[in-house]
């Protein structure tokens, strides 16, 4: 899939196989639903009716495009992670405290669970992956918020918060790469 009026690069992960006895090859990939931007898969939209009782009482809906799938079958991947996400958190001190979860995290599980089983490994060349790190003092579980006003507020003002320095990010991201 190719990702237009994306600002940066994308690159997939997948699993392929060869049976060396049939020469049968299956192919296995996660992949978002809606490739027509990578920011679908970073932030939602919001959808607003009345600005005055989006910024009062929190109503808004957000609108997620970030919507995931597992091609070639439905497995447990596929039931347990239903969103493409590229961002990842990281914490002074902890570490990854919040995982991304795309075709490359796809990828990295597959291989640790054939390990895990005993399959001998390894690399021709390093492996190159994209998402995008965000380095935090803490984080705060979000799933609560949404459900009072007060939290539905704190989550649009985030949103209007990355709105205005997106750009800026943009900018940063690809100069990184």
């Amino acid at each position: 899939w190719v990702l237009d009026r994306a600002p940066w690069n994308a690159y997939h992960s997948a699993l392929g196989f060869v049976n060396n006895r049939t020469q049968g090859k299956a192919l296995f990939d996660f992949s978002p639903e809606d490739v027509s931007s990578v920011m679908n898969m970073v932030l939602p939209s919001v959808d607003v009716q009345s600005p005055v009782k989006s910024v009062l009482f929190g109503d808004y809906k957000l609108v997620w495009k970030d919507a995931a799938k597992t091609s070639f079958s439905e497995d447990v991947y596929a039931l347990k992670y239903h969103a493409f996400q590229p961002v990842e958190v990281a914490e002074a001190g902890k570490g990854n405290t919040v995982r991304s979860r795309m075709c490359h995290d796809f990828v990295t599980d597959a291989l640790w669970a054939l390990y895990d089983e005993g399959v001998s490994l390894a690399a021709s060349d390093t492996i190159f992956r994209d998402h995008i790190i965000m380095y935090a003092s803490g984080t705060t579980r979000a799933e609560g918020m949404v459900e009072t006003m007060r939290g539905r507020r704190q989550w649009l003002r985030y949103l209007r918060g990355v709105g205005l320095y997106l750009e800026e990010i943009k900018e940063q991201f690809t100069h990184a790469r």
